[in-house]
Order: C-alpha cells, then sequence, then structure tokens
C-alpha cells in the first residue's frame, strides 16, 4: 500500500470513529476488509480457469465498495439525525478523495432522506450546496447556480446567514471561473461581510482566499498576499492541510503574475508536497501545472512538456476540464516555441474550443492572445488581429488596464 492509500485509509478510521462506538467500528473494518475468497495453495484449478482468474484489470477501487457497506451499517445503527450527519461526512470525503460520482449519489441520497421533513432542512441545504459545487468543479454551471438557488431558498426560510455565506462564496467562484470578475468580487464581498458578522473565522478565511485571487487578476499585488497571508495564519493554527495547499498555490500564481519566478517555484513546491502527502488530487494537477507554466517563462521546455503531462493525467482523473484547457494551452504554446507552428495551432484551438465549450471567457482570451502571437510569426494579420480584438473587448470589459496595454502594443 502506498502513502496516498494509507492517508486515505487514516482519515476513513477516523471518520467510522467519529460516528460509531469502538465496537461497532472494529465491526465495519472486518465487514469492509475481510477477503470473500480464500486463495488456497492447494486449490486445483485448469488453465482456462486459472487464466480466468490470474487475467490482470485495472486497479480495483476498494473505497466505493468500503463506502457503500459502510452506509448501509450506518442507516441499520445510528440514529436519524447522526445518520444525516454520517452521510454528509461520507459524502464530502468522498468527494475529497476524486470519488464525485460516489459523492453525488451520497448528497442526492441525503436530499431524498430529507424531503417531506421540515426539520430536516438544514442538512437538505447543505447537500444542495454540496452537489452545487461538485457541478461547478465538473463546469456544469447551470447546474450548479440551479442547486446553490434551491440551497439559498432554504437558508434563508431558515435565516441560517452562514448557510447564505457559503452560498455567495460558491457562486463567487461560479462567476470567477467563466470569468465575469467583478460580480465574482462582488458575491465573495458579500460573503465576507456575512463572516465577518458571525465572527466565523473558517468561512472568512475560505473567503479571503477567493479575494486574494480576484486581488491578484486586478494586479493588487500587496492586497493579494495580505488576503493570504491572513488566511494562510488562521488555517496554520488548525493544521488544515488542503487548505494551506490551496493558499500556496495560489501564491505560486501571484507571485508568477508579479515577477517573482523563484518565489513562484517554491510555493508551488510547498502545495505539490502537500497534495502529495493528503492525497488531494483536484488541486495537485493545478499546482502541477502551474509548476510548469513558471518554466516556460524560465525557458525549460523540456521541463515544462514533462510536468504539462504530468498535470494533464491528473487533471483527467479528476475531471478538472478547465485545467485541460490550460495544459492544451502550455503545449501548444511549447510546439510554437519549437517552430512547430501546425502542431501549435492544432493545440491552442483545442484550449480555445474547450474554454467556448466551458463559457469560461478569462481562459477564452488568455488562449486568443497566444493564437494572435502564433499567426504574427505565421504571417496571417487578419487572423491575429481578430485574436487580439476578441482578448481586448473581454478585458476591457473588466476594466484590466494592464492587460489592455499589453494587447494594444500587439496590434
Amino acid at each position: 500500500m502506498n502513502s496516498l492509500e494509507k492517508n486515505s485509509d487514516l482519515i476513513f478510521k477516523e471518520l467510522i470513529n467519529r460516528y460509531f462506538t469502538e465496537e461497532e467500528a472494529s465491526h465495519i473494518r472486518h465487514l469492509t476488509e475481510v477477503s470473500s475468497i480464500n486463495k488456497s495453495p492447494h486449490l486445483k484449478i485448469n488453465s482456462e480457469d486459472k487464466r480466468q482468474i490470474e487475467v490482470e484489470f485495472p486497479r480495483e477501487n476498494k473505497l466505493v465498495s468500503k463506502i457503500d457497506q459502510t452506509i448501509l451499517y450506518a442507516k441499520e445503527k445510528l440514529k436519524r439525525k447522526k445518520f444525516l450527519k454520517f452521510l454528509l461526512s461520507i459524502g464530502k470525503f468522498s468527494f475529497d478523495e476524486s470519488e464525485v460520482d460516489l459523492s453525488l449519489e451520497i448528497f442526492e441520497r441525503l436530499i431524498h432522506e430529507c424531503r417531506g421533513n421540515p426539520e430536516d432542512a438544514e442538512f437538505q441545504a447543505e447537500a444542495s450546496l454540496m452537489i452545487a459545487d461538485i457541478y461547478k468543479k465538473k463546469t456544469k454551471w447551470v447546474i450548479s447556480l440551479k442547486y446553490l438557488g434551491e440551497s439559498r431558498e432554504i437558508f434563508q426560510k431558515l435565516k441560517n446567514d452562514k448557510g447564505l455565506a457559503k452560498c455567495s462564496n460558491i457562486t463567487g467562484t461560479i462567476y470567477g471561473e467563466i470569468g465575469d470578475i467583478r460580480k465574482a468580487k462582488s458575491c465573495f464581498e458579500e460573503s465576507l461581510d456575512l463572516a465577518n458578522r458571525l465572527e466565523d473565522n473558517e468561512l472568512l478565511g475560505t473567503v479571503e482566499i477567493n479575494l486574494g485571487i480576484i486581488s491578484g487578476i486586478f494586479a493588487d499585488y500587496q492586497k493579494s498576499r495580505d488576503y493570504f497571508n491572513k488566511a494562510l495564519k488562521y488555517f496554520e493554527k488548525r493544521g488544515e492541510k488542503k487548505r494551506i495547499a490551496e493558499i500556496y498555490n495560489n501564491l505560486g500564481l501571484m507571485d508568477f503574475n508579479a515577477g517573482n519566478l523563484g518565489i513562484s517555484l517554491d510555493e508551488y513546491n510547498t502545495s505539490i508536497k502537500i497534495c502529495l502527502e493528503i492525497n488531494y488530487f483536484q488541486l495537485l494537477g493545478i499546482s502541477l501545472l502551474g509548476k510548469a507554466i513558471t518554466y516556460l517563462k524560465l525557458g525549460n521546455l523540456q521541463l515544462v512538456a514533462a510536468l504539462s503531462d504530468k498535470a494533464m493525467t491528473v487533471c483527467n482523473k479528476s475531471g478538472d476540464r478547465l485545467s485541460v484547457a490550460d495544459i492544451y494551452k502550455v503545449k501548444g504554446i511549447i510546439e510554437r516555441e519549437y517552430s512547430r507552428y501546425k502542431e501549435s495551432e492544432f493545440l491552442l484551438k483545442t484550449s480555445l474550443m474547450i474554454n467556448r465549450e466551458l463559457g469560461n471567457k478569462l481562459n477564452e482570451a488568455e488562449t486568443s492572445i497566444e493564437l494572435g502571437r502564433l499567426f504574427i510569426l505565421l504571417n496571417e494579420k487578419k487572423k491575429s488581429t481578430e485574436m487580439f480584438r476578441n482578448a481586448l473587448a473581454y478585458y476591457k470589459s473588466q476594466g484590466s488596464d494592464e492587460k489592455v496595454s499589453e494587447i494594444l502594443e500587439l496590434l
């Protein structure tokens, strides 16, 4: 068993211990770990049977069956409220382990369990909020906003300001990912106001991370760093490694944009190290990609290629289509640097296509600039001008003066 599997098993064990007695937890471990096959060395089998038994399949995912069995046991043993809390926790655990479809099933089951029971409305709202986050990760923005609306409606009826703050925060991340930075900023500020009134430091730290990202996009690097450092101080005190990794990843991007490439590499390395330690695949691919882009700026194309290949593997596993689009862009830039212009055009257009499909205006604009640079090298003035003007319209709409000046120079 590798270190990532050990970490996953440890978290699962801690989760079980939180909800069950020592005897029940021991029984669950026995149920989920026992093998149904007695592999006797004296077993007599013919060659055909042997071939079928020993055929190699992709590595079995034992976590899914383990969780299925544990949910059934929990349904029989736990009182209703505790069972609903358990479903919420095991759903979040599955999501963190990149078992996105399994977590979706669990949260849908939780909603089904709660429907028609007004006393369970808060669990239903939390489950809807988590489903919204899942569909956001799947880049299904319309479905995500639908579940956010359902969650917000319940939280408003319950007068639950913390729930409303979480809804505003996730809504902000959706607007951020489709490139509407102004709306994203407005949502985060609304969430920050509620978090401050509630004096909820965990929520405050989460929103500060997002405001740090927004400040970085507007090139206000000192304000961005201040937000990240405030959040980092809180999450380090709590020992929340997932959040710490996210902050270092975002610091890496901010310092890259600020031109501090050496510091950026150190920050990405810290994020990658933590991600590997805690099995955080959803962020691992993003941090590997960030490191690849930093090396691209430093001109180390071979390392860029190796890191982007690894990032592609991880992002495909976690279903991160936005990052996959970015990886195609990086690969297109590499091919352009090697003067392989046909390959570069194909990869950059693939990135552009995915970003347009996902409705990500920011990434579409960034890729358009790279295609514009390529068309200049190909002496295709009309195409390069079209690409630059597309990007220019977006950056003007967002008030990004630095990017507007950069594109006007290219034009």
